[in-house]
């Protein structure tokens, strides 16, 4: 393949301006990458990078420059090149949903944020300016929650390593799942960086949580133990949970039809209390995650499991199940799940119902569609 003399006009614009972007970046380190001035650096980085295509007035380069170096900073809410001799605007940008929307009018929630500028130089003459829209939409904190921000820097998560889609350790070891999409979306409100402790089990987060040294559950079912020892947030997850049984097996269609069975429960998950409460004479089948469930019903160790709807689902069709069945949904108190935070940081409740609660819906269905895993009928 040859490139025509304007491909490899092209090319070479947008490489070099990368290369420039890249090279300014790496002037900072990563101390002052973190001071509140990054707004400003990155604007006159971007400045840098795509002096060369505004002086071309070339629309293409312009904008996978754009999308390149915006691709994964979301603090990035918007970008504006206008022409300074001219007078006219050559491109906008801004986040949507995660995506870059082009030459649209950048929407007044993104405008309202803070803006930072720098002019495009280019051979000494003065021929643009970038407008960067950089941060966080804004949380209307009060000046005591602002402070009590400042004052704890380090916030440890204590999470679910094996409750998909919710919550998970990945193969790669990082946190994934619907909730790491909603700490991330936290982080970048409040300006903060809570980190994931890896390493537990459920039962062992639960126990650092009462000593703790978990600070925060983001994934969590209220209950009146728990209650002792953590507050709550509005839960911002509801998903039912549902009874499961092989297909050669009776079904359950109500909770009274536990009786007698072999139950398979999954250790200091919320509902094992409430279940054990019903008086039902059930064996327990203790385990320690929702598949481990789900293998006991498989391989007849258990009669029947109770797992949340949307893990069913996803670990049903990752790990292509098909002899067990969904049956109905147990009926219990399932009040949705809320980040819990110790007892003596009620603080941070007020900060964290302030920013799930500014989260559109449209936003978490989307997040939602992105991880639930739905059966075939």
């Amino acid at each position: 393949m040859t490139l025509k003399t304007n491909d490899k006009k092209y090319l070479m614009t947008v490489l070099l301006s990368l290369f420039l972007f890249f090279v300014s970046q790496l002037c900072y380190s990563q101390n002052q990458l973190k001071k509140q001035d990054d707004g400003q650096v990155f604007a006159d980085n971007v400045a840098s990078a795509i002096a060369k295509a505004m002086f071309e007035v070339d629309s293409d380069a312009m904008k996978n420059i754009i999308s390149i170096i915006s691709a994964n900073n979301y603090l990035v809410k918007a970008i504006k090149a206008d022409d300074v001799i001219v007078n006219e605007t050559l491109i906008t940008a801004y986040r949507e949903n995660e995506e870059l929307v082009f030459n649209n009018q950048i929407p007044n929630d993104i405008l309202a944020i803070n803006s930072y500028q720098s002019p495009v130089i280019i051979d000494g003459e003065h021929i643009g300016l970038i407008t960067i829209y950089y941060g966080s939409n804004r949380i209307n904190l009060t000046t005591e929650e602002k402070e009590w921000l400042h004052s704890h820097p380090d916030i440890r998560l204590g999470v679910d390593p094996n409750f998909p889609p919710f919550e998970f350790i990945d193969s790669r070891g990082g946190y994934a799942g619907i909730s790491s999409e909603f700490l991330k979306l936290i982080n970048e409100q409040l300006d903060i960086n809570m980190q994931v402790v890896k390493g537990l089990t459920w039962s062992e987060v639960i126990e650092q949580a009462k000593q703790k040294n978990i600070d925060i559950l983001p994934v969590a079912g209220k209950t009146p133990e728990r209650s002792q020892y953590l507050n709550f947030t509005k839960p911002y997850l509801n998903f039912p949970t549902v009874f499961l049984t092989r297909k050669d097996k009776e079904p359950v269609n109500a909770i009274d039809d536990l009786t007698g069975k072999r139950v398979a429960l999954v250790e200091d998950y919320y509902y094992v209390d409430e279940v054990l409460s019903k008086n039902l004479q059930i064996e327990a089948i203790y385990v320690d995650s929702p598949f481990s469930a789900l293998k006991a019903v498989l391989d007849n160790k258990a009669d029947i499991a109770i797992a949340d709807s949307a893990v069913v689902s996803h670990l049903m069709l990752k790990h292509e199940i098909n002899a067990i069945r969904i049956d109905t949904e147990t009926g219990l108190s399932d009040k949705g799940y809320s980040y819990a935070i110790r007892k003596d940081w009620p603080e941070l409740v007020s900060i964290l119902n302030k920013v799930l609660g500014s989260i559109s819906e449209a936003k978490r269905k989307q997040i939602q569609e992105r991880w639930v895993a739905h059966l075939p009928d």
